[in-house]
């Protein structure tokens, strides 16, 4: 076929045994629009044999080629200029389809160029590339980067709506609880000293239930808040956050005789109240699951590439690890600890600030106590 474009019989051999084998499919046409040149690739893709379409006119070919196409080849032929006609749409450029593509569009990249050959003729050469399968992952990855942003949305809306109503409940609810137990002592006074055992059962009872309403209604405002806060990042050692959360413990009856060491503690890139709160919850977690004996806490951190890890053990009942995950969401318990006061919400809290930093909180399984690590981002480094 290329010894018509004017080439020597070796070299037309030569290239019929490149264009026969090409992935892709390739046209060439003389000036007078008559093939000369029609691959193995355009011959499978159409349908037509190389012995019906060499020699014809391409419009003859394909009657219902679009008037954009025949201009191209036009001004290739022309000047010699290049034409790309890229993710075609029905009617192709190229009306190419046998069973193959029957059932759906093919999607075509049609480059025209012209060329002039050794006989100094002009030539059109027209590549098709077979795009269908590179456009369907690309409407399939759009589809679902635009299913993904509506979630995202959607999951942003209902996270606001929920830290709204936290937020309302913490806040708006403290009011009523404090005048429920306001009453409880207004009644007292009104009953005198000496109450019937009856009624004096029933306002400890309610006394109760409001304590325990109030307590529920402070957890919700304090696992509301480190979502509301806004983040400020300071540069500073750890144990800036470290030491601060053991005065305050100190002070409280679940320190008893308790021992707490660190190894070696970095600097970090962190919101220091915030970093405080987590050791605070994790290190009041330690004291008061100690068991019978006075709470011995280890803390230590490790700096590596692309974070830091901080880790706080200690020696007391520890946790199951079929119960680790479920502990991270709020007013979770453990089943061995419900005999302990408290709201499981310690952990969330950690759990949030830990990830509004970019880190993880996890539980890692040691002989005996609990072994409890996050991380935080490496620090950016100081000039």
């Amino acid at each position: 076929m290329t010894e018509r474009l004017g080439h020597t019989p070796g070299t037309a051999a030569l290239l019929d045994n490149i264009t026969r084998q090409s992935p892709w499919g390739q046209i060439v046409l003389e000036e007078r629009h008559e093939i000369v040149l029609w691959n193995a690739w355009v011959e499978s893709a159409s349908g037509i044999p190389a012995t019906f379409a060499l020699g014809e006119r391409i419009e003859d070919v394909f009657s219902d080629l679009p008037s954009r196409v025949l201009q191209a080849i036009e001004e290739s032929l022309r000047t010699g200029m290049s034409s790309v006609l890229s993710r075609a749409f029905l009617p192709h450029p190229f009306p190419l389809g046998n069973r193959q593509f029957r059932d759906r569009p093919m999607f075509q990249s049609v480059t025209i160029s012209g060329f002039r050959g050794d006989d100094e003729r002009r030539y059109c050469l027209i590549n098709i590339l077979d795009a269908s399968n590179e456009v369907q992952r690309e409407d399939i990855l759009r589809q679902r980067t635009a299913d993904l942003e509506r979630s995202k949305a959607a999951l942003e809306e209902a996270n606001r709506d929920l830290e709204a109503f936290t937020h309302m409940v913490g806040h708006d609810l403290r009011a009523p609880v404090r005048r429920i137990r306001s009453f409880v002592r207004h009644l007292r006074t009104d009953l005198g000293d000496e109450p019937d055992a009856a009624v004096r059962g029933d306002l400890e009872a309610i006394e109760l239930s409001a304590r325990r309403l109030a307590d529920i209604v402070q957890a919700t405002y304090r696992l509301s808040k480190p979502q509301r806060d806004v983040l400020r990042i300071e540069h500073f050692p750890l144990a800036d956050a470290l030491e601060p959360a053991v005065d305050i413990l100190q002070e409280t009856d679940a320190w008893g005789n308790a021992v707490i060491t660190c190894g070696d503690l970095p600097v970090v890139d962190a919101d220091r109240g915030l970093l405080e709160r987590v050791f605070q919850n994790l290190l009041d977690n330690a004291l008061k699951y100690r068991g019978d004996r006075p709470a011995r806490i280890h803390v230590t951190a490790e700096s590596r590439a692309d974070e830091v890890l901080i880790g706080v053990r200690d020696h007391g009942c520890g946790i199951d690890p079929a119960d680790a995950d479920r502990l991270l969401a709020p007013f979770q318990r453990a089943l061995a600890s419900l005999s302990v006061e408290g709201l499981g919400i310690g952990l969330t809290i950690c759990h949030r600030v830990v990830e509004r930093h970019g880190g993880r909180i996890w539980f890692e399984p040691v002989e005996a106590g609990t072994l409890v690590r996050f991380s935080l981002p490496q620090p950016a480094p100081t000039h």
